[in-house]
This record gives structure tokens, C-alpha cells and sequence, in this order.
């Protein structure tokens, strides 16, 4: 009884008799966590309540788990949640919140079935600054590629995680370091991303201009082709730019993402007027600004 009231399956009265409430609590929990349903406190059902009792997940432990378990928390706005691995009494109150409003047994523990919703109810987005370190990228009257795309990616992780409730963002890179264009893809598949997005700026013949996006020319879903429609428009719509279109190639990054993926081409680095752009800070940001908008738009993310 005293574990059960500890777990969210509560309200028993603690004593010695087995009555038809603690039946009632018990048959609950075995059919929350997919055991048989009798009613009986066995030995399976035991052993499972054993299991979300001691979890390392909950009030005055520590685990490297706990770090993601507040980020989630955070970024559904569930906040305020310093970052670290312990599990202290605001992140139990958070997370209780988080299961009352989901209809989750309340327990303040992060047993599998919340974090799951935790997961289930985020969107992750994985942005991909290109090229870095060795390898410029285009460059243009003094600039390089992987420093405009570098600036503009990490003011869109800001204003996708301040601006916006239900998304978490990671990135390929956050400095000046060189990244091989396979392992860019595998980073996003082995952080489970629901959506990534290259970030690159377009070099030609310095007289070429414009705004184009990119996704892979192979067999893709229609959810890709509607977020490149989605993502080009809200951008194009918002910059005094050619609408160079939406494209298809095989671009490696596109290539070998296990999720719906674009390839952003902001402008041509080689063009003097679009070098101006890409040059001035400001617009940079707005660039950003307009990124976040449009893949919030596309989810339809709910502002903080």
C-alpha cells in the first residue's frame, strides 16, 4: 500500500487488511504497465512495483538521465528547471504537473510510461550548420559560408527554444569545428530528430541570386514535401529575394536522414547585393527570426 500510494496509484489507506480499494489500486496499476489484471499483488505485479518505487528517477537522486528529463520539461514549458542530473523537488513538482495535465498517475517519478509522453509531446528539430572548420564553404568579399550559416543556426535554436513551447533542438555543431557530411545525418538518427534542416548559403557566378530549398530527389514522404512548402513559402514570403523554387537532389545529408529533412540555400555569397545581406548582423537575425518562425508555423508550436 505504501508503494503504491508512492507511485500514484494512491489515496489507500495504509494497514494490514487487503481490502477492495487496494484491489481497485492494484488492478490500475496492472493494467497501466500491461500486466494480467487479477487484482493480486503476485509476484510479476511486485517486482514491477518494486521497479517505479526505487527509480533513480525521482526527488533526491541522481542520474544522466535527468538532464534530458528537465530539458523535455522545459521545452514544453514546464520551466524554470536548472540543468543538471539531480532530481530535486521543483522538478517533482514540475513533472507532477506535467502528469495531471496528461491524465498520468501522479507521482513525480519519470517512470517509462512518462517519459514516453514526454517524448510523444515534443518535436525535435535537428539544425545543421554547413561545412566548418577547414572546409569554408562558399565564400564572398571577405566572408565565409560556414560563418554566416553558423551565426544564423544558433540564433534559430534561440528563437525556436524561447519563442516557442513543444520543440527541442540540437545541433551538428555549435563553433568552428569540421563535421564529414555522413556523420551530420547520423548525429540527427541517433537523437531520434523528428525534422532536420541544413543551413547553407549559395555560391555561383557572382551574378546569380536568389532563395531556394532542397529535398532528397528520392522516394520521400508527403509530410517532406509539404514542410519544404510550408518552410520555402513562410521564408520567401518574408525576404525581398528571386524565388529561385523547391528543389529535389541528392545531397547526402537529405540522403541519409532517417527523418523528413530540408536544405536551405539563404542567398549567393558570391552576389555583392546578397553578400551585403548576409554581411550586416541584423539581417542575420532576422533571417534566423524568420527560420524559427517557419518551422514553428509548420508544427504549428505554440508560443510561450
Amino acid at each position: 500500500k505504501e508503494k503504491l500510494n508512492h507511485i500514484g496509484f494512491g489515496y489507500i489507506t495504509v494497514s494490514t487488511l487487503f481490502g477492495s480499494f487496494t484491489e481497485t489500486q492494484v488492478r490500475k496499476f496492472q493494467d497501466y504497465y500491461g500486466l494480467r489484471v487479477n487484482g493480486i499483488a503476485d509476484e510479476v505485479t511486485i517486482d514491477k512495483i518494486n521497479e517505479i518505487y526505487s527509480s533513480p528517477l525521482q526527488k533526491g537522486k541522481s542520474d544522466s538521465r535527468v538532464i534530458e528529463i528537465k530539458e523535455m520539461l522545459n521545452a514544453l514549458g514546464y520551466d524554470g528547471i536548472a540543468i543538471s542530473e539531480y532530481f530535486g523537488s521543483w522538478t517533482e513538482t514540475r513533472l507532477k504537473q506535467f502528469q495531471s495535465d496528461y491524465n498520468l498517475p501522479v507521482s513525480g517519478i519519470a517512470d517509462p510510461k512518462t517519459i514516453q509522453k514526454l517524448d510523444d509531446s515534443l518535436i525535435r528539430v535537428f539544425l545543421d550548420p554547413g561545412h566548418g572548420g577547414h572546409d569554408p564553404g562558399g565564400q564572398g568579399y571577405g566572408i565565409n559560408e560556414k560563418d554566416v550559416v553558423l551565426d544564423i543556426a544558433l540564433q534559430t535554436e534561440q528563437f525556436l527554444s524561447t519563442k516557442y513551447k513543444g520543440v527541442l533542438v540540437n545541433m551538428s555543431r555549435t563553433d568552428d569545428t569540421f563535421i564529414e557530411l555522413t556523420e551530420r545525418a547520423n548525429m540527427a538518427n541517433r537523437w531520434g530528430a523528428d525534422y532536420f534542416v541544413s543551413f547553407h548559403t549559395n555560391a555561383f557566378n557572382g551574378s546569380a541570386n536568389g532563395f531556394e530549398t532542397y529535398i532528397h530527389n528520392g522516394n520521400v514522404s508527403n509530410e517532406t514535401k509539404q514542410r519544404q512548402t510550408d518552410i520555402h513559402s513562410y521564408i520567401i514570403n518574408n525576404i525581398n529575394v528571386n524565388d529561385r523554387g523547391e528543389k529535389t537532389a541528392n545531397f547526402n545529408v537529405l540522403r541519409n536522414t532517417n527523418m523528413s529533412s530540408i536544405l536551405l540555400e539563404y542567398m549567393f555569397i558570391d552576389n555583392f547585393v546578397e553578400n551585403t545581406l548576409l554581411k550586416d548582423p541584423s539581417y542575420r537575425t532576422y533571417l534566423a527570426q524568420i527560420t524559427a518562425d517557419a518551422i514553428a508555423s509548420s508544427y504549428n508550436l505554440k508560443r510561450r
